[in-house]
């Protein structure tokens, strides 16, 4: 068995050391976790925060004892694996130097790889092909949740702590980091920690819409205010009145988008579009972005007085290569809602249970996920439908690298289908500038094809055609979206913003 440790782990180790170490209920009781386990099921537990004594007596890890519990403290099992009978651990974690002497018992039927030196916090060590455990610390306080995140690493508890922090503040919380953290997640935990209600979480993609809409779908429009405004409709901040707004990807607000939500922070009132009445509104906002926000500020695309506004308070997601250890639980997580949609189970002797060893888990934990959790569950898809090796090909093709920066795109060998532009559309939520660049072609040239193919993305679609042909198909969606050749999500969300939609015609057998 060779011990690893990741090296961030080892650098928060040092720092820990130069500080003067901590004390056991600031950090978290000692305990050995199964990062892996031959019955995948039992991936994530650990042993008793007691088990480990912090006066340095050994205990032995067995196939007996100690008992392993789950995540949130329930249950209780022995290890109950053969191999442990032959290679059993002695254990001692050593409170002062901050790390767990482990060994083999003497007389054990089957010795141990030598193991060099006391082993830090963070190390991983395998059990032959069976399990691995990992040495770590937990910070659990009785009555702390996980607020909704998968993972126990120090660095999770951490952001935990902190959005526990800032959901108290009526000031405006900026989450950053890069896509594919969760930073929707943590949104919806300042929302919950808040205590407002939990019906007035209201979200709002400011990259997904065109600059001529995000006005109105944030403070609504008043009926006659622009071309299609045919009753009034309440915004997302009339909507959220007393709860909170998620607003993502704040760094793809248009500037003029920016000073209206910049006077609303200020005053807490707006006014709908086409109105004159100043309506009073308590709301948390809380904003987030991949982006480089000063970046932005400097080079005049975000506004300074907006950014020192929202940006005063803050929460970084972790990527996930900086929370290996918490891998195998997210793994276990998607797994068990793969079970519950009755793609995967558990159960060895059952055609869709694919074996997934441990060299699996050893491949996910050295990967880099640039796509972060996002693109850990795309894997775990694939994985579920297609078996341990096609996932683990999709890692080692790898993202697609973006062209350096000033250097054009190679041309596409042929013009795209029709079907090709609508899938695009879809893909980049019908922005026509994110669609031309992942089919290859300019933003002039997608418009040139789109008129050839007799095709509109769906916000360019006027009132009366939706409704002639929402009455011509007696609202059948399908046949709506094959006749205005849009995709069937993009009707869906006309559909939404036209708030006036004509009457749902009888069935025919009514």
């Amino acid at each position: 068995m060779k011990p690893t440790a990741d090296q961030d782990t080892k650098d928060q180790q040092q720092n820990a050391a130069r500080e003067g170490g901590g004390s056991d209920a600031g950090d978290g009781a000692p305990v050995v976790e199964f990062a892996y386990h031959a019955d995948l099921r039992r991936i994530g537990e650990r042993t008793r925060a007691d088990a480990l004594s912090p006066k340095s007596v050994p205990v032995v890890i067995g196939r007996a004892g100690p008992l392993f519990e789950r995540p949130d403290a329930t249950g209780g099992d022995p290890w109950e694996d053969p191999c442990i009978s032959r290679s059993q651990l002695s254990v001692a974690w050593d409170a002062r130097n901050r790390v767990f002497h482990v060994g083999p018992i003497e007389g054990a039927r089957r010795g141990l790889d030598p193991i060099a030196g006391p082993l830090p916090v963070g190390t991983r060590l395998n059990i032959e092909d069976r399990a691995t455990l990992l040495f770590t610390r937990r910070r659990m306080a009785p009555g702390e949740t996980r607020l909704g995140f998968v993972g126990e690493s120090n660095v999770m508890w951490n952001v935990r702590d902190t959005l526990r922090r800032l959901a108290f503040s009526s000031k405006p919380v900026l989450v950053m980091g890069e896509t594919g953290t969760g930073k929707e997640l943590a949104a919806r935990a300042l929302h919950r920690c808040s205590g407002r209600p939990e019906d007035r979480f209201r979200a709002l993609n400011c990259a997904a819409l065109p600059a001529t809409l995000i006005e109105s779908e944030l403070f609504g429009h008043e009926r006659g205010a622009f071309t299609g405004a045919e009753r009034r409709r309440e915004g997302l901040v009339g909507e959220a009145d007393g709860g909170t707004l998620f607003l993502d990807e704040i760094g793809d607000l248009p500037l003029e988008a920016q000073a209206k939500l910049l006077r609303f922070l200020a005053e807490g009132s707006f006014k709908r579009v086409g109105g004159t009445v100043e309506m009073p509104a308590d709301i948390a906002v809380v904003a987030a972005t991949h982006r480089n926000l000063p970046q932005m500020v400097e080079a005049g695309r975000f506004r300074q007085d907006l950014y020192q506004r929202i940006g005063a308070l803050t929460v970084t997601m972790p990527p996930l290569r900086e929370r290996r250890e918490d891998i195998p639980l997210l793994v276990l997580a998607c797994l068990r809602d793969a079970e519950r949609r009755g793609l995967f189970t558990f159960e060895p002797a059952s055609t869709r249970a694919p074996r997934i060893g441990r060299a699996f888990f050893d491949a996910l934990t050295s990967y880099d996920w640039p796509g972060n959790v996002r693109q850990l569950h795309g894997v775990i898809e694939r994985l579920v439908l297609f078996g341990p090796a096609a996932a683990l090909a999709s890692l080692s093709a790898g993202p697609a690298e973006s062209p350096p920066r000033g250097e054009k795109k190679a041309r596409r060998s042929r013009p795209p289908t029709a079907d090709e532009i609508v899938e695009a559309l879809e893909r980049a939520d019908f922005v026509k500038a994110k669609a031309a660049e992942a089919l290859g072609v300019s933003r002039n040239t997608l418009d040139k094809h789109m008129r050839a193919f007799d095709l509109v993305g769906p916000m360019e679609l006027t009132d009366e055609r939706l409704k002639d042909s929402f009455t011509r198909h007696r609202g059948d969606r399908e046949a709506m979206a094959r006749e205005l050749r849009i995709s069937l999500r993009g009707l869906k969300l006309r559909l939404r913003l036209l708030r006036d939609p004509p009457l749902e015609p009888p069935r025919e057998d009514d």
